[in-house]
């Protein structure tokens, strides 16, 4: 396609964005020091590929001195020592002024990329460190959420409903961690793109993402303790949570997290309204659909 102001204008605006959406992240010690260009130096210290362009420019400028120095006396003219040196002085200042121009060169075609990995690290970082602190207490709030009574019948407490609240909680709480160690990684690997040492007080919370990993496999319920319900048991389900059956004055449970398994059947005792006649919702109790 034809490159328009237009697009070349919105391309710009994305790296507007991505180097706000960096500012606005957590602060790293030593990254927040570092500038673009010193990153970029970096790098090209540790390019294979620009140090050998680098090491044949200065080669050449030895070699060119050399081959002139021979075809001078070649021709049968006698060069004084600092004749020669003033040529090999004047070769290797031609050389270090290309290689001069091919690190500029370098440091400018990466400070996008730097820009990216530097957002990338920082973003992720913050999502890291915001979020791993919490999840201890947040397990321990599941487990005592789940530790409360809920009706079966009269008023009877049902184990089954708190494991099955408990189990959706936990699971909830493995899928934010899963997001953490997707963070983790990603800022693992924009580091390393950037040959940037993360501080330890930012790699050493990826042992502490594996111990709350640990902890949480320990806490969660399996299914095979909540996948049966006795019938009888008594459930209130909103729209959306249940289709009717086919049997009359029957439902089936669509939705997990409503404290008993997807799929299970029961007996309608109870269709809810709102203040204009709008169903809401049914009561069931849990029984074998005939």
């Amino acid at each position: 396609m034809a490159i328009t102001v237009e697009y070349l204008k919105t391309l710009e605006e994305q790296k507007k964005l991505i180097s706000e959406l960096g500012s606005a992240g957590l602060q790293i010690p030593g990254l927040n020091k570092l500038n673009v260009e010193e990153i970029a130096k970096t790098l090209a210290e540790l390019d294979q590929n620009l140090s050998d362009t680098i090491q044949y420019y200065k080669d050449l400028a030895d070699q060119e001195a050399a081959k002139e120095e021979q075809e001078q006396a070649d021709a049968g003219i006698v060069e004084t020592e600092e004749q020669k040196k003033a040529r090999r002085d004047k070769k290797t200042q031609e050389s270090l002024k290309k290689v001069e121009d091919i690190g500029k060169k370098y440091v400018e075609s990466q400070r996008d990329f730097i820009q990216e990995q530097i957002s990338i690290i920082k973003v992720n970082a913050g999502i890291i460190a915001k979020e791993v602190p919490t999840l201890p207490k947040t397990i321990t709030l599941a487990g005592i959420t789940a530790a409360q009574p809920a009706a079966l019948g009269a008023a009877v407490p049902n184990p089954l409903y708190n494991l099955g609240i408990l189990f959706q909680n936990l699971s909830s709480i493995g899928r934010s961690l899963s997001t953490i160690k997707t963070a983790f990684l990603d800022m693992l690997i924009a580091a390393d793109k950037i040959k940037f040492a993360l501080p330890t007080e930012i790699t050493g919370l990826l042992q502490r993402i594996l111990s709350i990993e640990e902890t949480l496999k320990k806490k969660n319920p399996k299914e095979s303790e909540f996948d049966q319900t006795p019938p009888g048991v008594q459930v209130t389900l909103s729209v959306g949570e249940y289709r009717l059956s086919s049997a009359n004055g029957y439902a089936i449970v669509t939705a997990d997290g409503t404290g008993v398994p997807k799929n299970s059947g029961g007996r309608i005792l109870e269709n809810l309204t709102d203040g204009d006649g709008n169903t809401t919702g049914i009561r069931i109790e849990l029984a074998d659909i005939p």
